[in-house]
């Protein structure tokens, strides 16, 4: 469980609707890596959700590849959801909530995709157990997060200036797959890669950042300004990454996951059986 101020981070992506378009292009590139898993999968999905829906380009998404289902947009910033008109080219159900109660009747669901909602959340296990209750039998959950390599160089580059938290701390692939299978989900594929995104200066990747709402919520972050000669000292580090042509890194690790609820029926006796059949294209 992270310890975040759930408060904060609403409000952090409520400022950030208007601009989070502006710099969106390293977001944009995970959401359509991530939907490129559903190209092997063998799914008519009626009802989607798209968890953490920000402002809709994942739902604008999933309208082209599913014409025909219905198409929930799911987020707890009402700000962000007031954005989706000038994205998508058709009307989708946006809804307010918070993803630890998903305003849907138990399994309900086809399909629940959720991009970079996770690193937000402060209990894990509960999002988790929620898409479980609403997600049909032979429904499939399909997200990204991001791993604790991410943001690497700010993380060194603090720690040469003081011992505050500056990064989020986040959850490795492994834990998260563990998490999968507490909650009993059928046989979790869980997958990281790395990206690394050039800025021309420190400050230019702060302003992504926080046209992101990709700010530090962490409640034992420093609360007052950080002192000059903390800020340039962690400036001179990060400066020692810099590349061949003036450039500076920030890197990503991505973790991409799905998983399927088994369909589960009851038989003559009373038994619970299981079934563990998934519903996946024939691969050459």
């Amino acid at each position: 469980m992270h310890d975040f101020n759930k408060q904060v981070i609403r409000a952090r992506f409520n400022q950030a609707a208007k601009t989070y378009e502006l710099t969106a292009e390293l977001s944009h590139e995970m959401a359509q890596r991530l939907l490129e898993h559903l190209d092997w999968m063998r799914l008519n999905p009626e009802r989607i959700v798209d968890l953490g829906a920000g402002t809709g380009y994942v739902t604008q998404l999933l309208e082209e590849r599913y014409p025909q289902a219905q198409i929930f947009s799911v987020d707890f910033a009402q700000a962000m959801l007031q954005q989706h008109r000038t994205l998508s080219n058709k009307e989708s159900a946006r809804i307010c909530a918070d993803a630890e109660h998903i305003p849907f009747a138990d399994e309900s669901i086809d399909l629940v995709v959720s991009d970079l909602m996770l690193p937000w959340c402060q209990d894990i296990r509960k999002i988790f157990a929620e898409i479980w209750r609403v997600l049909k039998g032979n429904g499939i959950l399909l997200f990204s997060t991001l791993g604790p390599d991410t943001l690497g160089e700010l993380r060194a580059s603090w720690a040469t200036a003081d011992d505050e938290p500056h990064v989020h701390a986040f959850f490795d692939l492994h834990d998260v797959g563990d998490m999968l299978l507490q909650q009993k989900f059928l046989e979790p594929v869980m997958q990281a890669e790395w990206i690394t995104w050039m800025y021309t200066s420190a400050k230019a990747l702060f302003a992504d950042l926080k046209n992101l709402g990709a700010v530090n919520v962490l409640t034992g972050r420093r609360l007052t300004l950080t002192g000059k000669k903390r800020f340039q000292q962690f400036l001179a580090e990060y400066q020692t990454y810099q590349n061949e042509v003036g450039k500076l890194p920030a890197t990503f690790e991505v973790i991409y996951g799905h998983c399927w609820k088994p369909m589960q029926t009851v038989n003559e006796v009373g038994e619970i059986i299981i079934s563990t059949a998934i519903p996946v294209k024939n691969r050459r």
